[in-house]
């Protein structure tokens, strides 16, 4: 449920700002807003309402003991409504008043939002999304409807809750759930998320692991930045084809699984870089574009670097340096031999191959790479 709190002065103004805006996703109270009225003491009237109007359609709704919980119709029908607060001293039957009312506020408009769960700007209506980060839930499930979460959705809710995205949303904004505590992050099965923004997923604490979805086909800077938890993959079948500068960054997250479709692991400068927890990363071979060696960088933890049976890229790894023997013995039996045709290299720096003794080089070199 969304709450908006409202103050109805005496003189007709409503104390909103220019705009309210409306949002839903809250698991078994979708689509439904509680509006909780503060009134002027000079206001006048027995029975209060609320009334929505947008072109031709208009809806009355009897609001008791200064509150009233809207859970229908305006919610079919997205856009920018008006509304005003009524006092009258009838009862108002079938959206007819029997009488003049005693008092109406000014008309305020409020932004229906159909898929868009926004925060928008910080000091536009506070309220309106702070009393979310109040409620008590342990679950957040968002429904097909929604489209996009916005930036800052739940910036600093510092709450815990796991949180469900359905088939509707196709992107996720900056800060969307800055300082939260995630237990279980998941997606429908219809995913057809395709963007993380970023900072999207920054400062998270996630308790179990997370498997993003194949239909992701941008990753912007910092998506996980200062998150941790234990593992983060991509389901089979990954359209993102390209992960760039600072694309994983300060996390304390212990596994990455690379989606199995990328062909670019680089940037201008670092991609997977100084994530301390980080002790294994998957890296599929479907990558078309040479591993540079600012691409993994500075991973103190790092002992295990696995590639996908088949591997067939030039890739330099000379700044992950605690890489395990056994780790690498596995990555040369992963290389695709290249005997007939032309050699390709794999650079892991003097200390890395001081570890291994002439068999397990010749695995490699046998398959006609060269190392270094």
């Amino acid at each position: 449920m969304h709450y908006i709190k409202l103050k109805i002065n005496g003189d007709g103004t409503v104390n909103a700002g220019s705009k309210v805006r409306m949002r839903i996703g809250v698991e078994n109270e979708v689509n439904r807003v509680k509006f909780v009225f503060e009134l002027d003491e000079s206001i006048e009237g027995t029975y209060h309402y609320i009334k929505f109007l947008k072109d031709d359609i208009s809806y009355i709704y009897r609001v008791y003991n200064k509150q009233i919980i809207i859970n229908r119709s305006i919610f079919a029908d997205p856009g920018i409504w008006t509304f005003c607060f009524i006092s009258s001293n009838n009862v108002i039957v079938n959206k007819q008043i029997t009488g003049d009312y005693a008092f109406i506020s000014e008309p305020v408009e409020a932004v229906i939002l159909k898929g868009i769960l926004q925060k928008g700007n910080r000091t536009e209506a506070e309220d309106t999304l702070d009393s979310l980060c109040s409620m008590n839930f342990t679950k957040l499930n968002i429904p097909s409807c929604v489209t996009s979460i916005g930036d800052y959705f739940l910036y600093d809710s510092n709450k815990t809750f796991s949180v469900e995205i359905g088939s509707g949303v196709t992107s996720i904004g900056k800060y969307a759930f800055y300082h939260a505590t995630i237990p279980s992050l998941t997606f429908s099965e219809f995913s057809s998320l395709t963007t993380m923004n970023e900072y999207a997923l920054y400062s998270v604490t996630f308790e179990d692991d997370i498997v993003l979805p194949n239909t992701i086909t941008s990753w912007g800077k910092y998506t996980l930045n200062k998150s941790s938890g234990n593992k983060v993959s991509f389901q089979k079948g990954c359209n993102l084809e390209s992960m760039g500068s600072y694309a994983f960054w300060l996390t304390k997250f212990k596994e990455l699984e690379l989606p199995d479709g990328l062909k670019t692991l680089s940037g201008n400068t670092y991609v997977i870089k100084d994530n301390t927890e980080l002790t294994r990363i998957w890296i599929p071979k479907s990558i078309t574009t040479a591993i540079p060696a600012n691409a993994i960088f500075g991973n103190g933890s790092l002992t295990t670097i696995e590639l996908e049976d088949g591997f067939n890229c030039s890739a330099n790894f000379i700044n992950c340096t605690h890489l395990t023997a056994e780790c690498m013995e596995k990555m040369f039996y992963a290389l695709k031999n290249l005997n007939g045709t032309t050699a390709k290299s794999l650079t892991l720096g003097l200390d890395n191959l001081a570890k291994l003794n002439q068999s397990q080089i010749e695995i490699a070199t046998n398959k006609n790479w060269t190392l270094s």
